[in-house]
């Protein structure tokens, strides 16, 4: 599987046990934590 997923939450914790478990389901993970949501808008081109 060559599948990419970004993985965004203002926690670390979060973002690294998601990835583990979709790592080891073969995806390829982008995590991307934020310090602060308020009124921030992301936009990714993957």
């Amino acid at each position: 599987m060559n599948e990419q997923i970004l993985i965004v939450d203002d926690e670390k914790e979060i973002t690294d046990l998601v990835a583990l478990y979709l790592q080891n389901e073969g995806y390829q993970v982008l995590n991307f934590i934020m310090q602060q949501m308020h009124g921030t808008a992301l936009t990714a081109s993957l």
